[in-house]
């Protein structure tokens, strides 16, 4: 299963770096959507800035100017609410919704700090490029893990790979899902009877399906990022061997039989990660994690090291 994962990842790569180095501009759909957020939050000195580069990239967009005129409306400048409201009118001049606040707007007292502030954001058309986030990020990354297993067996290393999804509730912040699938092969053996006779030759693979429910909390929104990820769920751990018999003086193996078996645990899982930006809606990024996993008798523990890509949606 690891195995197809590294294939996948692999492949999935080049399309998406191609895409990724391509610059994304936002457009009026995504400030108007920005804005829209803010206004329902009662941030209406940051809603409208993203009105207001809505307006800046499309003049002709009533939904900007309605927007933004709400904003005005809000902290009191009944005057600049209903000049927007007017532009907004003569641009669809059968919306009923404006038609109702040109001739009903009324005066809301704001605080003077708002007063001040949306002010000071409406003066410079030129500053009103603002970033505006994606709800929806997926990463794709894959790599190498290190993992401790019995004492007799010691560290190991795993290869494997990782999808995540995440629902970004603001631009540094997102709740959702991860997969993780590592696997790790060695080798062991036991005498049959005697020392230098025949002996058991095990071949065994484990693999490592992790699922969890994840949060990542970026720690800055410009440059590089740096951030911090957390989770708890389940790892699936299963367990392949291959047992045969081999002759030391011809070191010739007799196939005896395979085993698999499989068991769920409880996971917890920590992390560090450090991302470059590509475009507005792509990362390139570095993480390390650390995953414990309560197995039955002696605990396992996962330190995957990961690159990949995020895209957002």
């Amino acid at each position: 299963m690891g195995r197809f994962i590294i294939l996948f990842f692999g492949l999935c790569m080049v399309p998406i770096l191609t895409i990724g180095t391509v610059s994304a501009k936002n457009t009026v759909s995504d400030y108007l959507k920005a804005g829209d957020r803010l206004c329902a939050t009662k941030d209406y000195v940051k809603a409208a800035k993203y009105y207001l580069a809505a307006v800046k990239l499309d003049a002709g967009s009533s939904a900007a100017y309605l927007g933004l005129g709400n904003c005005y409306s809000s902290v009191g400048h009944k005057s600049d609410a209903m000049t927007a409201y007017q532009k907004a009118l003569k641009l669809d001049p059968n919306n009923v919704q404006l038609v109702s606040l040109v001739q009903n707007s009324t005066d809301i007292q704001p605080s003077d700090a708002d007063k001040e502030n949306i002010m000071a954001v409406t003066k410079n058309l030129a500053s009103y490029d603002q970033p505006v986030f994606k709800q929806i990020e997926i990463d794709l990354m894959g790599g190498i893990a290190f993992t401790s297993l019995q004492k007799e067996v010691g560290a190991q290393v795993a290869y494997g790979g990782t999808v995540e999804g995440y629902y970004l509730l603001d631009p540094q912040f997102g709740v959702g899902c991860s997969i993780n699938d590592h696997f790790i092969s060695y080798a062991d053996w036991q005498w049959v009877d005697a020392e230098y006779g025949p002996s058991y030759a095990y071949d065994i693979t484990l693999y490592y399906l992790d699922i969890l429910a994840v949060g990542k909390y970026r720690l800055g929104t410009k440059g590089l990022r740096p951030y911090v990820l957390g989770g708890v769920g389940i790892s699936i751990v299963t367990t392949s061997t291959i047992i045969s018999i081999e002759d030391s003086s011809n070191f010739n193996k007799t196939y005896v039989s395979t085993n698999s078996v499989s068991s769920s645990y409880p996971a917890i899982m920590g992390g560090i990660g450090l991302e470059l930006p590509l475009s507005a809606y792509s990362n390139l990024f570095l993480q390390g994690k650390s995953t414990f996993i309560f197995t039955t008798g002696s605990n396992t523990f996962l330190a995957p090291l990961e690159a990949g890509v995020n895209i957002f949606f």
